[in-house]
């Protein structure tokens, strides 16, 4: 009996040598091996180690598909070796390379990175594709909001659709002059209002600023026109020309001649009321030229410096104290802008 034992040790140590020398043995066949030559049949391994004699029967035959997931059929390779005796973890890689675990494993792997990296490439030109048309609509919207606000700005410069200053010259000090008839006339500058003692008159928006030497011309007549007035009606008769006038002085009130229309500035047209207005104060020059123009009220501060570029072109007849041209303040004008 001590015989047999010691035939079938030496017989379990002839395969583990066996299996460590590299022969074509598989690990399951190297399993059966052991468990023979220990005297042991599958159902007492079975019942030793828990594990059903179906799977170690696969195990012994390295039949994958007689056996649950790799990992729990490589679990019981771990646990029969080791119930065996034998190096668990040797015979573990060995099995699955007898059953070709690790190349299916990295098969598996190759293949569910590829479909990942195709989904994300799909996916990615899709996104792609949406943010293209997006951008292509946004850009078409952009190009017709600017055709429309220049067709608006176009329309506002020719003078079509902006509406006019309203312009009131004030002289507290000066006395009411008869107010002339009005001549205007429709054109594309727009229609100044000229207030001359309380009542409104519409001067002629189409006139143009008076030469240098017209102006003089005209003050040179206004002289004479006074010299007539102050005459004595008979020869021999002396009357003091400088008393009469500083008596009773004839003045005549600036008026305008030349005006022009606002820029509708177009960084302005978004947030701006349909109509915005601009109301200006400033003084004209014996040579009827606008000067120290300030904005004294505004309803919107971006077409401030419009208006007062707009002021700056404009012209008068300036106001004569018996007809000398003199310098007046304090005028004031309201520049309209319409949408």
């Amino acid at each position: 009996m001590s015989q047999e034992k010691v035939a079938e040790i030496i017989d379990l140590n002839a395969s583990r040598a066996a299996a460590e020398a590299g022969g074509k043995e598989t690990a399951g066949e190297f399993l059966a091996g052991a468990r023979r030559a220990a005297g042991l049949d599958l159902a007492a391994v079975s019942d030793a180690i828990k594990v059903k004699i179906d799977h170690l029967e696969a195990i012994e035959a390295s039949n994958a598909a007689a056996l649950p997931a790799t990992p729990y059929a490589v679990g019981f390779v771990k646990v029969y070796a080791g119930f065996l005796g034998l190096d668990g973890e040797a015979l573990a890689r060995q099995f699955k390379a007898d059953i070709g675990a690790d190349n299916a494993a990295l098969s598996e792997q190759s293949r569910r990175d590829s479909a990942h990296s195709a989904a994300d490439v799909g996916g990615g030109a899709k996104l792609a594709s949406i943010f293209g048309v997006f951008a292509i609509l946004i850009f078409m919207i952009w190009v017709v909001v600017q055709i429309a606000g220049e067709g608006d700005r176009q329309a506002n410069s020719d003078g079509a659709v902006n509406a006019g200053p309203d312009v009131i010259l004030k002289s507290d000090a000066a006395p009411t002059p008869q107010p002339r008839p009005a001549t205007a006339q429709p054109g594309d500058q727009p229609v100044v209002a000229v207030s001359e003692g309380g009542t409104l008159v519409s001067e002629d928006p189409s006139a143009t600023p008076a030469t240098d030497s017209e102006e003089t011309a005209a003050a040179a007549a206004a002289q004479e026109a006074v010299a007539d007035v102050a005459a004595p009606a008979q020869t021999g008769d002396v009357v003091d020309t400088n008393a009469a006038a500083a008596a009773d002085p004839v003045i005549v009130d600036p008026r305008l001649t030349r005006s022009v229309a606002p820029r509708y500035p177009a960084a302005c047209d978004r947030g701006a009321a349909d109509l915005e207005r601009v109301t200006v104060i400033f003084d004209i020059t014996a040579e009827g030229r606008p000067a120290n123009a300030r904005v004294l009220n505004s309803t919107n501060a971006c077409f401030n410096e419009s208006a007062l570029a707009a002021l700056q072109r404009w012209r008068f007849n300036p106001k004569t104290v018996n007809g000398a041209p003199r310098p007046d303040i304090g005028k004031q004008a309201t520049l309209n802008f319409q949408r």
